[in-house]
């Protein structure tokens, strides 16, 4: 299982310079229970050359992005221990979908959902895209 000490450390330090406001963070991540599910026995270390997956991680060195997933369970923890609030811990799929109903609902809407827009709006919200995979937290203080 990969491990990160760093970003609990930074998630820290950005959580006490925080006077009043939000910390938030989009990625790829599990909370700390669902690393060790059966289909991870290989862990979640990934590299990528060309927006593809590489199956040798450090094949070529350089030439190619190295990517494991966040530990959710561990930057939470290390804000909450700074004093935040843990507001949200949801996927992208609903933490985008929530917003654009606000907006939406607010005003007329119809005509920016069409198209190429409505394709971008299902790339980053369909649960096979990338909707399921990211995971959102937002932690805050003084609000």
């Amino acid at each position: 299982m990969e491990v990160c000490p760093a970003a609990e450390s930074w998630w820290r330090e950005a959580a006490n310079a925080l006077e009043c406001g939000r910390l938030l963070t989009i990625d790829y991540g599990l909370a700390a229970e669902e690393f060790l599910a059966p289909e991870r026995k290989e862990g979640t270390l990934r590299a990528y050359s060309q927006h593809r997956p590489v199956s040798e991680v450090l094949s070529r060195p350089g030439e190619q992005d190295i990517t494991a997933h966040v530990n959710f369970t561990g930057i939470r923890a290390a804000g909450e221990s700074a004093g935040l609030k843990t507001e949200d811990f949801v996927t992208q799929e609903q933490f985008l979908t929530r917003i654009a109903a606000r907006v939406w609902k607010e005003k007329d809407a119809s005509a920016e959902l069409i198209g190429a827009r409505a394709r971008e709006f299902q790339t980053l919200t369909h649960p096979e895209h990338l909707g399921r995979p990211f995971r959102v937290l937002v932690q805050s203080r003084g609000l």
